[in-house]
């Protein structure tokens, strides 16, 4: 088997530029690949995973509205049943110092002050009955409002609501798929030559393969053909053996490839 060096060009470029745009989910090319033609079921697995979560949403909040007003009720009885007592405590005192008998002036005086003050502490908490009744059951009161509010939306407005939930997801998927469709001919190019490798490691232990071998020259070259200088050197597999040096441009087009005019020929890139 021949001794294989460096990593393979287009998957390195692949992973630096998923990494610059925090992209770090992907494990593997082909799961690149598979989310690049696999978008829309994607798209739609994300709607399914939300609809199932609104509808587990709807039937969460209906079981605990129903058990947000048991308590609701069993508070207001509790604290009507406690206000009663205070109520029925006043108006016991208030016999008491009725039957009581007061001869001297000092004692009708403090007499007739506590049926006073009883009066009005007991006139107090009865008009005040029904508010102390809602401030004790006010937090209660909200927490059934908001969770009642929302699944009345669920209810009338469904497909909104599963909507809503997924905007962030969908809106993320969209930016990946965005980004991937400007990276898939890195994707496609490593997989090709991935599958150039595999054949280059069944040669014997006599070659040496250097994947993504790359030169800065010093000395820029100038090139007739294009009226240029060349200042680097890229190749995708340089095969060092005995039989000599083999300069490999691997490039993986299909049928449709093959007729666009405007790709770059591998010939003129090897020269």
């Amino acid at each position: 088997m021949s001794k294989i060096y460096n990593s393979i060009g287009s998957l390195s470029t692949l992973k630096l530029k998923l990494k610059e745009n925090n992209i770090n989910d992907f494990t593997s090319l082909n799961e690149v690949i598979d989310f690049y033609k696999s978008y829309s079921f994607y798209v739609q697995k994300i709607k399914n995973e939300h609809k199932f979560m609104i509808e587990k949403e709807k039937h969460e909040l209906a079981s605990q509205l129903h058990e947000l007003h048991n308590i609701l009720e069993l508070t207001k009885i509790k604290v009507k049943d406690f206000l009663l007592n205070e109520i029925n405590h006043y108006n016991n005192q208030l016999v008491k110092i009725n039957k009581e008998e007061s001869n001297s002036f000092f004692s009708k005086l403090i007499v007739t002050i506590k049926k006073w003050y009883l009066k009005i502490v007991l006139l107090y908490k009865e008009q005040n009955f029904n508010k102390k009744i809602k401030n004790k059951t006010r937090l209660l009161d909200k927490n059934i409002l908001i969770k009642n509010k929302r699944y009345s939306f669920i209810c009338t407005h469904f497909n909104k609501a599963v909507e809503e939930s997924a905007q962030k997801s969908l809106t993320e998927i969209k930016q990946k798929k965005a980004i991937v469709d400007n990276l898939i001919s890195y994707a496609y190019g490593a997989l090709g030559e991935q599958k150039v490798l595999k054949k280059l490691e069944t040669l014997s232990d006599d070659f040496v393969v250097i994947n993504d071998f790359s030169i800065s020259l010093k000395n820029p070259i100038y090139n007739k053909k294009k009226k240029d200088y060349i200042k680097s050197i890229q190749i995708d597999h340089l095969l060092v053996g005995p039989s000599g040096l083999f300069i490999i441009e691997t490039k993986n087009w299909n049928e449709n490839s093959l007729m666009n005019l405007n790709l770059h020929s591998p010939v003129e890139q090897i020269l």
